[in-house]
């Protein structure tokens, strides 16, 4: 158990630095490089939604979007090195989201179904790995505060007699 727990979080370190970098560039292009390619026209839901948006526009989606991307990944390495199990939560939402948004576009495109399911089956893997890590970071912190998550019912004659209360120091 303790050697997955590693394995997760060495893991979700690792997609960590990859989507704050990858949001970084994304940010630094959208900035800087960006020229007009049809983008938001070959997009079905970008298309949809920013239709004939104009540049500055669509650079402010995509400057809001990266840098919501980037702070989710802060957060996830945050979360994992602070073992904050909360912290994790805008990665799996925000990823979740991109899942989405990602099988809708490439059901409207002629990609081979191997190559899909291959693909999807990665990404899908890599959301729960994190989902699980939250889920035991959840399990050791209740572990570690003690807090008893079942209500015992205990009437004082089941309760064991104490005669003296003492305190060492």
């Amino acid at each position: 158990m303790v050697n997955q727990l590693n394995c997760l979080k060495a893991g979700g370190l690792v997609l960590g630095i990859i989507g704050t970098v990858v949001a970084m560039i994304n940010v630094f292009w959208a900035i800087a490089v960006y020229e007009e390619i049809p983008i938001v026209n070959d997009n079905f839901i970008l298309g949809a939604l920013l239709g004939n948006a104009p540049d500055h526009i669509i650079r402010l989606f995509y400057v809001t979007v990266s840098i919501f991307d980037m702070v989710a990944a802060a957060l996830l390495i945050a979360g994992i090195l602070m073992k904050k199990k909360y912290f994790l939560l805008p990665w799996i939402i925000s990823s979740m989201v991109e899942i989405i948004i990602t099988s809708i576009e490439l059901s409207t495109h002629l990609i081979p179904a191997i190559v899909l399911v291959a693909i999807f089956g990665g990404i899908i893997y890599i959301w729960y790995s994190i989902v699980t890590l939250y889920k035991q970071m959840k399990a050791e912190e209740e572990a570690n505060t003690g807090v008893q998550m079942a209500y015992v019912d205990e009437t004082p004659s089941q309760l064991p007699p104490y005669s003296v209360l003492t305190i060492d120091k």
